[in-house]
């Protein structure tokens, strides 16, 4: 144990160090203007892509299972405008797999999900230990449910960073701190899904953030840049059986569904009407509105 935890940090030095030393050597991409469907296109296929910092609209930026970064629309963002909702958003969503997660549907919830999706590496990582805190005993970011321990160390990291970034501004040059993620692209329309910052990113759109910079990672953290409904195909009968492509695909169109997006709205909104009214009583038949 005390070995692997070694290898563990001696590699997560490794790819930290990685990281900073091309931080400082990023460009910002089109100058810092949001970027669109046809950069993300360019991006995505540039051998030197890497070598860019690049500006995504909030309302193209998605977490977990589907939420955008957007005021009502997201549980990290929602913290901010009451605490309490977060131990609302950690009782009550507590999905049994992926697939029920990201489709709010019940009818998912004892389907068998390819534990192998497209973002996924052929060599799988060990559990995250954030803040001391193994996951698989602790409890995910993601979702409920989560030890009470888990649920302080996330409420301590969005006030830390929202705190850090209100008072010293928010530079990732200077932090050696980029956000990072892939795109998934569906026809005419893209998402950036968030993998690492997600806290970051919550707290720069509470300040008032309109696109997010981030980056593809090199190195040691690399990750697929785009995922296409062509790639879902592509890897049908390799990374799961063709048998499983439809679950794939379900996953994949739900990031764009617009029933979907309002089904989770109306969750977090509920969420926050039940935490508002924990707190005071008396508001107990107000409606919160974003």
């Amino acid at each position: 144990m005390i070995q692997s935890r070694t290898v563990q940090e001696t590699l997560h030095n490794k790819r930290r160090d990685a990281q900073v030393l091309a931080s400082k050597l990023r460009l910002d991409y089109k100058s810092g203007a949001p970027i669109e469907l046809d950069d993300v296109k360019l991006l995505s296929m540039a051998r030197d892509a890497n070598k860019f910092r690049f500006r995504v609209p909030i309302e193209k930026c998605v977490w977990g299972h589907g939420w955008r970064y957007l005021p009502g629309e997201h549980p990290f963002i929602n913290f901010y405008f009451l605490e309490e909702s977060l131990d609302e958003f950690y009782q009550k969503f507590c999905p049994a797999n992926f697939l029920e997660g990201i489709t709010f549907d019940s009818k998912n919830r004892n389907k068998s999900v390819p534990k192998r999706f497209w973002i996924d590496k052929i060599i799988p990582d060990t559990p995250l230990c954030e803040g001391g805190l193994n996951e698989e005993v602790y409890g995910k970011k993601t979702h409920g449910p989560v030890h009470p321990k888990k649920l302080e160390l996330e409420k301590s990291r969005l006030r830390t960073v929202q705190k850090s970034i209100r008072t010293y501004g928010y530079d990732p040059l200077i932090s050696d701190h980029d956000l990072y993620g892939h795109f998934l692209v569906k026809k005419d329309d893209f998402l950036f899904v968030v993998i690492g910052g997600a806290h970051r990113s919550a707290a720069l759109v509470d300040l008032g953030w309109t696109t997010l910079p981030a980056v593809f990672l090199m190195g040691l953290y690399s990750m697929p840049r785009i995922v296409s409904e062509w790639n879902l195909d592509f890897l049908s009968g390799i990374a799961y059986s063709e048998e499983e492509l439809p679950i794939i695909q379900t996953v994949f169109h739900a990031y764009f569904d617009e029933d979907l997006r309002e089904k989770r709205r109306r969750r977090l909104g509920t969420w926050m009407e039940s935490a508002r009214a924990k707190v005071t009583p008396a508001a107990a038949s107000s409606i919160v509105v974003f």
